[in-house]
């Protein structure tokens, strides 16, 4: 719609119509500006505040940014973005603002960046490799290309990784396994690991015995003592946090399109340039 006589909106103005959004740039010089006009616009996580400090695997990337103003008062311009990522994983940030600045970006969680536990709790999800009695595994888009073997009774080897990952969240590097728990909270299973010389893990599984429980609720199975290699129990699995290397197919998918988003940015600078 035209905001003053002999103007017309054209298809492609704000981002509207297009294929290719815009930069935030092309109507603003700073992107983080609270009088960002309401579009649909694509600009690097670098320049909105989603760059060194953005979450593992966002800084240097292109996301699609949703700008709407919600109202404007005397002393107030209220307004929010909606910041989605164009990697699989498919996050999701938003934040909102007042005339005096942005509040800083938070996530959205969901079902691609956390994973639930052998007890049935929600977790950061990258990357997870999913161990099953047998040996099969389940891996999420961070871990692909891991594999996991059943070596023996009680063995599993994980390769293609370089030892466990050092998040916080699951305990650092010594805490980077989840096993199962019975109904009152007690382990089914010891598990040992060690970190082999190439990176690969081969974590090793346990009978575990609660002797001072009430008899129910000991986990005695027969021919089993405490401390006896063993699989993990039938229908459960342990969850491995992994550091992945920096060949992995997920790291270089990531690398490729950034470097795609840079060159699609300079080109677009050029153009604008003449």
């Amino acid at each position: 719609m035209p905001i003053k006589q002999g103007t017309m909106m054209l298809v492609g103005d704000y981002g509207l119509g297009v294929i290719n959004s815009p930069s935030v740039s092309a109507y603003i010089d700073n992107a983080n500006s609270t009088k960002v006009p309401n579009g649909i616009y694509a600009e690097l996580t670098d320049n909105i505040g989603l760059g060194a400090s953005a979450p593992y695997g966002f800084g240097g990337q292109s996301v699609g940014i949703v700008s709407v103003g919600m109202h404007i008062t005397r002393s107030n311009d209220f307004r929010s973005q909606l910041a989605t990522s164009y990697s699989r994983s498919g996050r999701l940030f938003f934040r909102g603002s007042l005339s005096e600045g942005w509040a800083s970006w938070r996530e959205v969680w969901h079902n691609y960046n956390t994973t639930v536990d052998p007890q049935g709790f929600i977790k950061r999800a990258s990357p997870i490799i999913n161990i099953n009695p047998d040996g099969t595994f389940t891996t999420n888009d961070e871990s692909e290309g891991a594999t996991v073997t059943r070596v023996t009774q009680g063995e599993y080897l994980i390769e293609g990784v370089l030892g466990f990952n050092s998040d916080a969240g699951w305990g650092g590097v010594d805490g980077g396994i989840e096993i199962p728990l019975d109904v009152n909270k007690q382990p089914l299973i010891w598990v040992d690991s060690k970190v082999m010389e190439d990176g690969s893990i081969l974590v090793k599984t346990y009978h575990r015995t609660h002797p001072n429980a009430p008899e129910f609720a000991r986990n005695d199975i027969d021919d089993f003592n405490d401390g006896d290699a063993i699989d993990i129990p039938d229908g459960r699995f342990i969850s491995v946090r992994v550091q992945m290397p920096e060949q992995s197919i997920y790291n270089v998918r990531m690398r490729e399109m950034e470097e795609a988003q840079t060159k699609r940015r300079g080109n677009e600078s050029t153009i604008l340039v003449r």
